[in-house]
C-alpha cells in the first residue's frame, strides 16, 4: 500500500558492488545493529520526547506504525533517488500521524474517547496542527529508527548523500538525508545511561 514508485532517476541506478562495498565498510551499521537488540524495549520518553507526542493508544505504545513501516521500504528501494524519496515520506508520515491522532481526541468530538483526552490535556495543544520543531523531530526519527530495525541504514544513507552532492540537489532534500545521518550516528552512540538521562 506504501510502495515507492520506480526511480525517475535512469541514469542513476543502484550499482551492486558499489552498494556491497558500503555495506563492508559499516562501523556505524554494526553499532546500528547491536542497538537494535539491546535498547529494543526502550519507549518515546527514552528518548526525551515529549508526553505529547508519545501518541498512546489506550495505554499501549502504538505509535509511528506508518512512519515505521515506509522507513523499512528504503531496502526495497532500487537506487538513490528513490531512497531520498522514501526519507522525505517517513518524516512527512511522522507529522501526518501527530495531527491525525489530537485531532481525533479534539474535547467535544468523540464521548468514547474522553478519558484519554483527559489525561493528554495537559499536554495538548490549544489548536492544530501541531508545529514540530527540530527538538521534537530529531527524537522523534530516533525513536521511529530504532523501530524500523533498516538492516545497513547507514550504507542506505550515504547512497542518497552521494546521489544529492553529484546532483546538487536544494538544501531541503539536503536536510532530509543530514537528519537521518544525524539520528542514525546518535542511535549508534547511546546507551542505556543515556537513555536514562533523557527521562529525568
Amino acid at each position: 500500500a506504501y510502495e515507492i514508485c520506480a526511480c525517475l532517476v535512469g541514469s542513476e541506478m543502484c550499482i551492486r558492488d558499489r552498494y556491497q562495498r558500503r555495506v563492508r565498510d559499516k562501523p556505524i551499521d554494526d553499532l546500528l545493529s547491536q542497538k537494535y537488540t539491546t535498547l529494543s524495549s526502550a519507549l518515546p520518553g527514552h528518548f526525551g520526547i515529549r508526553p505529547m507526542f508519545w501518541l498512546l493508544e489506550e495505554r499501549r505504545m502504538n505509535s509511528y506504525k506508518l512512519a515505521v513501516k515506509l522507513l523499512r521500504l528504503i531496502s526495497k528501494c532500487r537506487c538513490s533517488g528513490e531512497k531520498l524519496r522514501c526519507l522525505m515520506m517517513v518524516q512527512r508520515a511522522v507529522v501526518t500521524e501527530v495531527n491525525d491522532y489530537w485531532r481525533a481526541r479534539i474535547p467535544g468530538q468523540s464521548t468514547t474517547k474522553e478519558e484519554l483526552v483527559r489525561r493528554h490535556l495537559e499536554w495538548a495543544p490549544s489548536s492544530l496542527p501541531i508545529r514540530l520543531g527540530g527538538d521534537d523531530l530529531l527524537p522523534l526519527l530516533s525513536y521511529i529508527v530504532l523501530k524500523a530495525r533498516v538492516p545497513h541504514l547507514m550504507a542506505h544513507l550515504k547512497m542518497a548523500s552521494d546521489f544529492l552532492a553529484k546532483r546538487r540537489r536544494g538544501d531541503l532534500e539536503s536536510y532530509y538525508v543530514t537528519v537521518f545521518i544525524s539520528v542514525s550516528e546518535y542511535l549508534s552512540e547511546l546507551d542505556e545511561d543515556g537513555m536514562m538521562r533523557n527521562i529525568e
